[in-house]
Parts: structure tokens; sequence; C-alpha cells
């Protein structure tokens, strides 16, 4: 009987230490978890941020888009002009 008694006993000792060991885990993952939530919403936040920043930037970025096109243009112009303008220079040394 002893022997039975030892042996129950010994055993829910160690279901308990178990029951323990997962109720301290679950803690520290509980902590976790609320420490990754935490940093979530600051990420979120700041990508909020982020974004208004963004949307207030957009008007300017399309004015450098379109300033790009305009320059696009410029350069064009500036190329067909040298080209006429030593188009004319040759002719004007023929003459």
């Amino acid at each position: 009987m002893d022997n039975v008694q030892a042996y129950v006993h010994t055993y829910f000792s160690a279901v308990h230490g178990d029951f323990n060991l997962l109720q301290q885990m679950n803690q520290l993952a509980l902590t976790k978890y609320s420490e990754m939530t935490e940093t979530a919403t600051e990420v979120e936040g700041q990508v909020a941020t982020v974004f208004e920043k963004y949307k207030q930037f957009a008007p300017f970025l399309q004015q450098i888009d379109q300033m790009d096109v305009s320059l696009s243009h410029l350069e064009a112009a500036a190329r067909s002009l040298d080209e006429y303008t030593r188009r004319l220079e040759l002719r004007f040394r023929k003459l």
C-alpha cells in the first residue's frame, strides 16, 4: 500500500510540476504576444504617418514628373536646334 501511495504521490507531483511549467510558459507567451501587439500598434501608427506624409508630397511628386516630361521635350528641342544649326553652318561654309 505504501508503494502505491508513493507512486500516486510522485505521479501527481510530476503532473503538478508539468502544469506549473505549462502555466509559466503560457504567461511568458502572453507577455510576448502583448509586446508584439504593442509593437504592431506602434508600427501601424508609423505607417499611417508615413502614408499621410506621402499623400502630402504627392502633388510635388506629380510636379516633378511633369517637369521631367517638360525637360525631356526641351532636350529634344535642343538636339533638333543643334542639328539644324550644324546644317546651317555647313550651308554657310559652302557659300
